[in-house]
């Protein structure tokens, strides 16, 4: 079992909201779902969070994106999509919404 994990995904906005009370939101940016258990350092948890910032989820300044059908189709080599990420939460000045995962044991590797 991975000790920790993270699952993110962009969004326009997100929130959190407890018994219908708004408990902070966010606009453009990233909302992370992470499994970070007591016995994980405060160094472990400051690298997943520094590798978040870090990666590249948004198209280059063009703005290009490409389509998985139209890679699929084309037989494109991955090196090609990888140069059209390469934007960071950071670069485009978005906003990280973290939760705890509380489901941890969910992030296992194989079946």
């Amino acid at each position: 079992m991975l000790s920790r994990a993270a699952i993110l995904q962009r969004v326009a906005s997100a929130s959190v909201s407890v018994d219908s009370h708004l408990v902070s939101s966010i606009g453009k940016g990233v909302l992370v779902f992470a499994a970070v258990a007591a016995d994980d350092t405060r160094k472990e948890v400051e690298r997943m969070a520094a590798k978040v910032l870090k990666m590249k989820l948004w198209p280059d300044e063009t703005g290009a994106t490409v389509c998985w059908h139209w890679i699929c189709t084309h037989r494109l080599n991955l090196t090609y999509l990888s140069q059209k990420w390469k934007n960071s939460v950071q670069d485009i000045k978005g906003e990280v919404l973290c939760g705890r995962q509380y489901g941890r044991n969910s992030f296992r590797s194989g079946s």
